[in-house]
């Protein structure tokens, strides 16, 4: 199996980076702008390639280098031939960086989804395989302890520590993965297993449904019917949460490398973004408890910004963002967070409108009080109290008292209507 897989993860920054010596700015010249602007929305073009000020950078470094990977256990445990081409790195709007370092491996699909398996667990990564770490995370921790927001917290510790700071939000990478097989291998249900089995990065061979510890069939039912993409007889695809796999055979090098660079470059990297995005919001709301009015203010940026309901005049791509959207499930998270902060920002709007009304309610009190007082007076200097009532202090008693329960009626019944 000739395999190619991204493995990518995001954390917050501050500032902007700059390219140096070992990471080259990659711009996308006018001529493949204007190509590519002819097959997706010039909108999203722009955000992809950093055309505005809402909009992704990239970043990239030469790698180049073949690394061995320990995969299995006891007699079993073996070598696995990974070569990295290159690693990139997104700065993308409102503080956020993302990265993808890229490997290929011609190998069997088993060896693939043990040392993939092996190479996105961030947390472990120092321990199962130090120099695939050191080649790749190391310059990636230098980008963080540079510009990551909550870089502070990792001073003066050691890489092999803090690797999983590089994930933001969660402990894997996700994995973007285009797979090839011969001719030979492919049949409608041995393929849709193999697709499943990549996706899900299990042993390939180990979903049987009559086996205790496979998965379910229900389970893979559902997972095929919700996040599987079939258009072409000769590949297939398969939307999950962590992982995005296209599977096929008799795929040309042009098609892997459309698959590659917009597929992967352009709509899943945005979709990440996105994603990331919602992560960070919902801990920004529910963890860190920030102002919800400056959260939503935030958000109609973002969605004003950075978010594409639809990113292509062709049906192709725009199948394959729907399916990326379910399967990293960003539709409901996006609008249960909104409906969430909104409702949040309306109730403190309430109470702060009601703590203004009690205080109005009692200002009013307040100068009702001057307001008997001043028109008792004027009463008395137009009908002398003494000549009318006998008595200079029973008419302002008289006057006072009849005024502030006509006022006091007054508010009473506007309470009540109100209720």
């Amino acid at each position: 199996m000739k395999y190619t897989g991204f493995l990518c993860g995001a954390f917050s920054i501050k500032g902007t980076v700059v390219a140096d010596d070992s990471w080259q700015c990659v711009n996308i010249d006018e001529e493949a702008c204007a190509k590519s602007n002819k097959f997706y929305y010039p909108e999203f073009v722009d955000f992809c390639f950093g055309k505005n000020k809402n909009s992704i950078s990239r970043f990239a470094k030469e790698v180049q280098q073949k690394l061995a990977v320990t995969v299995g256990c006891g007699a079993n445990q073996h070598e696995v031939d990974v070569f990295i081409p290159n690693i990139t790195f997104y700065q993308a709007p409102f503080g956020l960086a993302l990265f993808a370092i890229r490997v290929d491996i011609d190998a069997s699909a088993n060896d693939i989804t043990a040392t993939i398996s092996r190479l996105r667990s961030v947390d472990t990564l120092a321990e199962s395989n130090a120099a695939f770490a050191t080649l790749v995370l190391d310059p990636l921790m230098a980008l963080y302890r540079k510009y990551a927001i909550a870089a502070a917290a990792i001073a003066g510790k050691d890489n092999q520590s803090c690797y999983h700071s590089l994930v933001e939000y969660g402990n894997k990478l996700k994995a973007f993965q285009i797979a090839v097989i011969d001719y030979s291998e492919w049949d409608n249900e041995a393929s849709d297993k193999m697709l499943f089995e990549l996706g899900t990065l299990a042993p390939i061979g180990s979903y049987n449904p009559e086996d205790d510890y496979s998965s379910s069939k229900s389970y893979f039912d559902s997972i095929m019917s919700n996040g599987k993409v079939s258009v072409f007889n000769n590949w297939k695809a398969l939307a999950l949460f962590d992982s995005f796999t296209m599977l096929g055979h008799n795929i040309s090098e042009n098609t892997v490398a459309n698959w590659i660079e917009n597929y992967f470059g352009m709509i899943y990297i945005s979709e990440l973004f996105v994603k990331f995005y919602l992560f960070r919001l919902n801990n920004d709301f529910r963890i860190n408890h920030k102002n919800a009015g400056k959260l939503l203010e935030q958000f109609d940026d973002f969605e004003y910004s950075c978010w594409f309901d639809n990113v292509s005049y062709n049906f192709l791509p725009r199948l394959v963002q729907r399916s990326m959207e379910q399967g990293l499930e960003i539709l409901t998270e996006k609008e249960r967070l909104y409906q969430m902060i909104a409702q949040r920002k309306n109730n403190r709007e309430e109470r702060d409108n009601q703590k203004m009304n009690n205080l109005l309610f009692y200002l009013t009190l307040f100068t009702t009080f001057s307001m008997v007082w001043d028109t008792s007076s004027l009463f008395n200097e137009m009908y002398p109290y003494e000549t009318y009532m006998g008595s200079h202090i029973d008419g302002f008693r008289i006057v006072s008292y009849a005024m502030m329960l006509i006022v006091l009626v007054l508010i009473m019944t506007t309470k009540f209507k109100r209720k």
